[in-house]
């Protein structure tokens, strides 16, 4: 491993206040330290303390770092965590989705400084992926739990030794999320593939994906915008940037109809079987799965398609309205939801996907146009929905 791609953890540590602090190598018995005296009365115990290897050349430092096993604060009640000593794909993730819709904050137990890390989310499955890269990077196990009044899913963690290593090795923003947040500069001057994993976090938690197809990136930071709309240009993806923010304070960089072409590049850069995934995948896909019955089908749909918080209606209105009506024209049913019929376009679309509906092109009698009829298909074993 190339020396110069290690981290230094230890700027992880103040050397008066964070004594305790420390490296588990894991053979220390077995690692010499040559014309180093300074560690040797450590060897045999195999902690390391931080403030020892801070005085230690770049050289001796990093090939103790490299061998490092574990992290510890060293008292009676610490846990030792793993921490990566390099980049990798997974914590690039994991600081993308942190930058995207994570916070980090300082906490004091009996005087002592903390770390809260904590994540939310819609898509129970985005959170599960998020805990994977987590486990994979710090051997720490996540769980998430559900909001007990909202539609949402969050996990959080209080971790000394995590939440230092976010803010002093990847610079990540402690407390309240300022508008300038972006990539961090430690990945940006890193190989490419570190930058994709970074901007794939980011998306999986911040990026949305709506019925008509459009995919976009909405956020305060005008900074990450733009260091997007970079790495997107540089991926020939075809966006469109808006030159100001919406009336919440919001960035927003779009794309209203992608090519077969880039739907292929979106992928990867969406965490795979995510719900944005999903919807993004089922653009040229179809619904590949039969359905047991009604109430499989329509919770598969809704779970893919969701109620938005701006929507006066869902997939499972329109289904049981249909179902109610057997047959009626595209205006008709729109009137007895109540929304507009460029509305109901969108989740007509995904039940006649589904082949839960067909729909009819009668001509006009006397006029130019066709007038829609959409009608009720009853057969379950025809449906097709979601995977």
């Amino acid at each position: 491993m190339d020396m110069n791609k290690i981290f230094d953890l230890t700027k992880m540590c103040d050397s008066i206040k964070d004594k305790d602090w420390g490296l588990i190598l894991a053979h220390a018995k077995d690692y010499l330290i040559k014309d180093e005296r300074i560690l040797r009365p450590y060897r045999n115990q195999g902690f390391f303390p931080m403030d020892k290897l801070k005085s230690l050349k770049n050289k001796e430092r990093f090939a103790i770092i490299k061998n490092m096993d574990r992290f510890v604060v060293n008292n009676s009640s610490a846990v030792s965590v793993k921490i990566p000593i390099s980049l990798t794909v997974n914590l690039c993730k994991i600081a993308g989705a942190l930058c995207a819709d994570g916070h980090i904050s300082e906490s004091k137990k009996r005087g002592k400084q903390g770390y809260i890390i904590e994540l939310d989310d819609k898509d129970r499955i985005a959170l599960e992926k998020f805990n994977k890269w987590f486990f994979s990077e710090f051997n720490y196990k996540l769980k998430a739990h559900k909001h007990p009044k909202f539609n949402m899913w969050s996990i959080d963690v209080g971790n000394k030794i995590i939440g230092r290593f976010l803010q002093r090795i990847l610079d990540l923003k402690i407390g309240q999320k300022s508008n300038d947040v972006t990539i961090p500069k430690i990945i940006e001057k890193a190989d490419r593939k570190y930058a994709r994993a970074f901007w794939l976090g980011v998306l999986t938690f911040d990026g949305a994906v709506d019925l008509s197809g459009s995919i976009e990136l909405l956020v305060r930071s005008k900074a990450m915008i733009k260091s997007f709309s970079q790495f997107a240009k540089s991926e020939r993806l075809s966006l469109t940037t808006h030159n100001s923010p919406d009336k919440n304070g919001f960035w927003r960089i779009h794309t209203s109809k992608p090519s077969k072409k880039d739907i292929k590049k979106w992928l990867k850069l969406f965490e795979k079987d995510t719900r944005a995934w999903k919807r993004i995948y089922y653009m040229f896909n179809e619904f590949n799965n039969k359905s047991k019955n009604e109430e499989a089908a329509i919770k598969s749909l809704y779970e893919l398609y969701p109620i938005s918080n701006i929507s006066r209606t869902s997939i499972k209105h329109v289904f049981y309205k249909i179902k109610e009506l057997k047959k009626a024209t595209n205006n008709q049913l729109a009137f007895s939801l109540g929304i507009d019929p460029d509305t109901l376009r969108k989740y007509r679309n995904l039940l006649n996907k589904a082949s839960i509906i067909r729909i009819k092109k009668i001509k006009k009698v006397g006029r130019t146009g066709h007038k829609m009829i959409i009608i009720y298909n009853g057969n379950i074993q025809t449906w097709r929905i979601p995977g």
